[in-house]
């Protein structure tokens, strides 16, 4: 869509330049599908080089970044991209992370000062999964860990990765198991598969 100057201005925007940023969705078999932003930072999530912070489960530590995990990270000009792509997506980056973490760390809890993060409540899988849609914006919710995803996305308040569980577990609804994912749904508060465990039992 083209529009010129007047027609920005006329409608609140200060400049050409100026984006906005929204959330897509596509059906597929039925389902939606939430496509994910173009975040690459998967590089990262291996690199121990400037971490600063380790994630601790199950005896196993996994490197991360807390401007990453918060969302802190703030922009301090062009000359640190090659471009204007990889400034939007540092941009929306930032607006996307987990409002708790963010919270935890500017507070400078006692898991700050020992720059490490006790997750052993949940499993292994679970919690690589966390960190991979943390920087990647995208993950595999294996149904087999239903609540834990649910409860994980719930604890950290990321939204986006409740209603991609909540989509995965909802394909997987019979008359066995629907009562006991309704339960998970109203407990952590996912709405689309609460709608969806609801819908089921009207039928």
């Amino acid at each position: 869509m083209n529009v010129n100057q007047s027609e920005v201005e006329g409608r609140g925007f200060k400049s050409r330049h100026e984006r906005i940023y929204c959330q897509i969705f596509v059906q597929e078999d039925g389902f939606p599908r939430r496509i994910p932003s173009t975040l690459k930072w998967d590089e990262l999530l291996t690199d121990e080089k400037f971490s600063d912070i380790k994630i601790c489960c199950s005896g196993k530590s996994f490197p991360a970044h807390k401007g990453i995990l918060s969302g802190m990270i703030h922009w301090e000009g062009e000359s640190q991209f090659q471009s204007s792509r990889a400034k939007e997506s540092f941009l929306l980056f930032c607006l996307v992370r987990s409002s708790v973490f963010r919270a935890m760390f500017e507070a400078e809890l006692s898991e700050t000062k020992q720059s490490s993060l006790d997750l052993s409540s949940f499993s292994e899988s679970v919690v690589k999964g966390l960190l991979e849609f943390i920087y990647t914006d995208k993950t595999v919710t294996d149904p087999q860990y239903a609540e834990e995803w649910l409860r994980i996305s719930d604890m950290y308040n990321l939204d986006d990765l409740k209603f991609d569980a909540g989509c995965d577990i909802g394909q997987k609804l019979d008359s066995e198991n629907v009562v006991e994912y309704f339960r998970m749904a109203h407990l952590y508060r996912a709405k689309y598969l609460l709608g969806t465990t609801t819908r089921f039992m009207k039928r």
